[in-house]
C-alpha cells in the first residue's frame, strides 16, 4: 500500500504502484485567491497548484455531490480570477506566461484575450517586453463591470471585454534587471513566470471613488492614483525592509482615503505579520498587528463591506479579526484546521477564504462579529440580530444566543410573526437536560441555534411506524418575524429578522400563501387522526382495566359482551385509521397503510416553494372525508356508547379499588387478549 502526497493533493495505491486513487474526492487544494460571484446560491472561485481553476456552489445540491457542481472556468492552475458582477457566466482568469481568458459558461467556452499574447517560456523577464507574475492580478472596477484591471510590471485596462488593451501607468517596479535574471541552473534552467519579479502583484480600485486606483508590487512599492490613472504617486510606507511583496492591498469600501496592505517577507526568511494601514490616501501608514502571532505572516487583509473598521486578514496560520480597524487583532479559528489562509472576502453574511492544503472555507454568519461590543457585560445573555434567511433547500433562521455561567432562571425562545401570532416556542434547557420537540438544550456561553422554518409538529402515536416518516409542521412564509428570547420575569430581548424567498423562483405571495394553508389543513388533519387512534387506546386500556377489575370481583356477566362490542368498534375505527401490524420499517411492505400514512404523505408532495396542485388538493379533500367519516363514527362512540358502559359499570358495583384476597394476591390479573398498555404520559 502506497501514498504519493503531491501539491495537488495524494494519490493512493493498494497494488505496489500498479494503480492509483485520483483526488478528486479529497478537498485538498491549494488557492491562491478567492473570490465570489453575485448568482444565487453564490459561488466560490479560485486557481487551484497544480490542477485547474475551481468554481463551485457555496450551498450543496439537495440531490447529488459536490463533484457534480464544481468545474473549471478557463485560466488554469496560478492566478486571480474575476466573474463579471451582472453577469456570472463572464468570467476571467488568468495562467503563467501572462496567458488571460474570458470564459463563457454559458457557450461552455474559454477565449484568449492575453495582452501580449507572446510565449515566454524559458526566457529570464528581463528580455521579455511584458512581465507577468505567476499570480498576476485581475480586477474588476467596482463601479463599472466592463472595466478590468490587469498587473505587469505596469497596470493594464480594457473597457470591451479584452478586445483591446491599453496601459494606464508607467512600470511601478523597481525594475531591478539583476532580479530578472534567468531562474535556476547551472544544469537545469527554470522559467515559467513563476520566478519573475519586479511586477504589480495587487490592483485595487476605491469602492468609494472612482478612479482612486492602488497598486503594489512584488518588489515592495506602492503606488496610488487619485485621477483615473493620468498621475501616479509613490506612496511606499518606510521601514518594510528589503524587497517586501505586497501581497494585497485593500482599498477602504468606507473611506476612499483609508486602505490597507498585506505584506510578507517570508522569503527573506522574515515571518513577522506585517499589515499597513493610511487613511490619508498612502502620504502616512501605521504597522497594525498587535495580537497576531509574530511568525503568523499575512497575505490578505479585508474590511468588512458593512461595517466599517471590522477587518479579516488571512495568516500562515489562521483568521484574525480586529473591531477596531487593525488596532488589535485576535484569532477567528473556530472550527477551521491550523492551515495557511492565502486569500479572505466578505460574501454578503459569508466570510469565505482560500487555504494552501485545504480547499475552501465558508464562515456562514457574521451577523455575530458585527455586532461585537467589547462593553457588553459577560454577566447578562444576550441575543444578537440574525441575518436574513433564505427559504430554501436546507437553509436556517440561524440565532445567537449567549448564556452566562451562572445563568438562572426559567428560559424560552418563541417565535412570532409580523401580526404578532405565536409560531413556535421552545423551552431552554441547559446541562444533562435533554432536547426534544419542545425543548432546545443551549450550553453556557455562545451558542447558535437553527430554527427550519417549521411551526409545531403534527401530533404523534407513541411507538407507531409510519410510511413514510410522518411530516414536520408547515414551514413558515417569507416575511417578517421576531424571536424572543426571555428569562424569568426579569429579562427579555426581541430581534427581528427576516425570510426571504428563494430569487430564482417566480413563486408569489399568494403561492406561499395557498400552500402553507394547505399544509396546515394537512397537519391539522394528521394530528386529528393520531389524537383519535391515541385516544381509542386510552379508552380500550380503561375498558379492559374495569373489565379486569369485574373479573376479580365476579362482577363481569354483564358487562363482557357490552365491553366486547365497545371495544370491537373502537378497534375498527382505530385499524381505518392507522396499520396495527407494522412493527417495524419493513412491515408496510405487506400491510398496506392506512389514512394517516396517506396523508402525512401528502404534506411531501405539496411541500416546497411552489403552490399546491390542483390534485393534491383533490387528494386531500377526498382523504380528509375518509377520515372525517371515522371521527364521526368516533365522536359518536365516545357520546353515546362509552357514557353507555359508563352506566353499566357504576349499575354493576365494580369497586374503583379491588382488594384481592390472600389466595389470589400474588396471582397477576386476566386481561383480554386485546388489551393494550395504556401510554405513557
Amino acid at each position: 500500500r502506497m501514498i504519493n502526497a503531491n501539491d495537488g493533493g495524494a494519490n493512493v495505491s493498494f497494488n505496489a504502484g500498479r494503480t492509483w486513487s485520483t483526488q478528486t474526492n479529497q478537498p485538498t487544494s491549494q488557492f491562491y485567491r478567492v473570490t465570489t460571484d453575485n448568482s444565487h446560491p453564490y459561488r466560490v472561485y479560485g486557481a487551484q497548484q497544480d490542477n485547474s481553476t475551481a468554481s463551485v456552489s457555496s450551498r450543496g445540491r439537495q440531490f447529488g455531490g459536490w463533484e457534480r457542481d464544481l468545474y473549471s472556468v478557463g485560466g488554469c492552475e496560478c492566478g486571480y480570477i474575476a466573474v463579471h458582477p451582472d453577469d456570472p457566466d463572464i468570467v476571467y482568469a488568468g495562467c503563467y506566461g501572462g496567458y488571460l481568458s474570458i470564459y463563457d459558461h454559458d457557450l461552455g467556452e474559454s477565449r484568449n484575450i492575453s495582452i501580449w499574447p507572446e510565449n515566454p517560456m524559458g526566457a529570464g523577464a528581463d528580455v521579455l517586453k511584458h512581465r507577468f507574475q505567476w499570480t498576476f492580478p485581475i480586477v474588476i472596477s467596482p463601479h463599472d463591470p466592463e472595466t478590468v484591471y490587469v498587473g505587469a510590471e505596469r497596470v493594464f485596462r480594457t473597457i470591451d471585454r479584452g478586445q483591446t488593451w491599453e496601459p494606464i501607468s508607467d512600470d511601478l517596479s523597481t525594475n531591478d534587471k539583476t532580479k530578472q535574471r534567468s531562474s535556476g541552473g547551472p544544469i537545469t534552467q527554470d522559467n515559467t513566470s513563476v520566478e519573475y519579479y519586479c511586477t504589480v502583484f495587487t490592483i485595487a480600485e476605491s469602492p468609494v471613488e472612482p478612479g482612486v486606483i492602488w497598486a503594489g508590487t512584488d518588489d515592495g512599492l506602492v503606488h496610488v492614483t487619485s485621477d483615473d490613472a493620468e498621475t501616479w504617486t509613490n506612496v511606499t510606507p518606510a521601514g518594510m525592509g528589503d524587497w517586501p511583496m505586497i501581497s494585497l492591498i485593500e482599498a477602504s469600501p468606507h473611506d476612499a482615503d483609508t486602505a490597507y496592505a498585506a505584506v510578507t517577507r517570508y522569503k527573506s526568511d522574515d515571518f513577522r505579520p506585517m499589515i499597513y494601514r493610511t487613511r490619508d490616501r498612502g502620504q502616512t501608514w501605521d504597522r497594525v498587528v498587535k495580537g497576531i502571532d509574530n511568525d503568523a505572516f499575512v497575505r490578505s487583509v479585508r474590511e468588512d463591506p458593512t461595517t466599517p473598521g471590522l477587518l479579516y486578514a488571512g495568516t500562515e496560520s489562521g483568521v484574525y479579526v480586529s473591531h477596531n480597524a487593525g488596532d488589535s487583532w485576535q484569532p477567528l479559528q473556530l472550527n477551521l484546521p491550523r492551515v495557511p489562509v492565502t486569500d479572505v472576502t466578505v460574501k454578503d453574511d459569508d466570510l469565505v477564504i482560500a487555504t494552501q492544503g485545504r480547499s475552501f472555507w465558508i464562515l456562514d454568519d457574521l451577523a455575530v462579529i458585527r455586532q461585537h461590543d467589547a462593553e457588553r457585560p459577560v454577566s447578562e445573555p444576550a441575543m444578537f440580530d440574525p441575518a436574513p434567511a433564505y427559504r430554501e433547500g436546507w437553509d436556517r433562521a440561524r440565532l445567537h444566543i449567549y448564556l452566562p455561567e451562572e445563568h438562572k432562571g426559567d428560559t424560552r425562545l418563541t417565535i412570532r410573526n409580523a401580526a404578532g401570532d405565536e409560531v413556535r416556542a421552545w423551552t431552554v434547557v441547559t446541562g444533562d437536560a435533554k432536547g426534544g420537540d419542545d425543548k432546545i438544550k443551549l450550553e453556557h456561553g455562545m451558542n447558535r441555534w437553527n430554527w427550519n422554518f417549521r411551526y409545531e409538529n403534527p401530533e404523534k402515536v407513541p411507538g407507531a411506524v409510519s410510511w413514510p416518516r410522518h411530516p414536520p409542521g408547515p414551514r413558515a412564509v417569507p416575511g417578517s418575524y421576531t424571536a424572543v428570547l426571555s428569562v424569568g420575569d426579569d429579562w427579555s430581548r426581541e430581534v427581528p429578522f427576516e425570510i426571504l424567498p428563494d430569487p430564482r423562483r417566480e413563486t408569489t405571495a399568494a403561492d406561499y400563501a395557498a400552500q402553507f394553508e394547505m399544509l396546515t389543513e394537512i397537519h391539522d388533519a394528521l394530528s386529528s387522526a393520531h389524537e383519535a387512534v391515541n385516544d381509542i387506546r386510552t379508552v380500550r386500556a380503561q375498558i379492559g382495566v374495569a373489565l379486569s377489575r369485574a373479573k376479580d370481583a365476579g362482577l363481569d356477566e354483564n358487562l363482557k359482551d357490552p365491553a366486547d362490542e365497545l371495544k370491537k368498534s373502537l378497534k375498527e375505527i382505530e385499524e381505518t385509521i392507522i396499520q396495527t401490524k407494522s412493527k417495524s420499517s419493513q412491515d408496510p411492505l405487506n400491510f398496506p397503510i392506512r389514512l394517516n400514512d396517506k396523508i402525512g404523505a401528502l404534506a411531501y408532495a405539496v411541500d416546497g416553494d411552489h403552490p399546491p396542485t390542483a390534485q393534491s388538493r383533490a387528494v386531500f379533500e377526498t382523504l380528509r372525508a375518509q377520515l372525517d367519516e371515522q371521527l364521526g363514527a368516533l365522536e359518536t362512540l365516545m357520546s353515546e356508547s362509552v357514557p353507555a358502559f359508563n352506566a353499566l359499570v357504576l349499575d354493576t358495583r365494580v369497586p374503583a379499588i379491588f382488594v384481592p384476597d390472600e389466595d389470589t394476591a400474588d396471582d397477576e390479573p386476566e386481561t383480554d387478549e386485546d388489551e393494550e398498555e395504556s401510554p405513557e404520559w
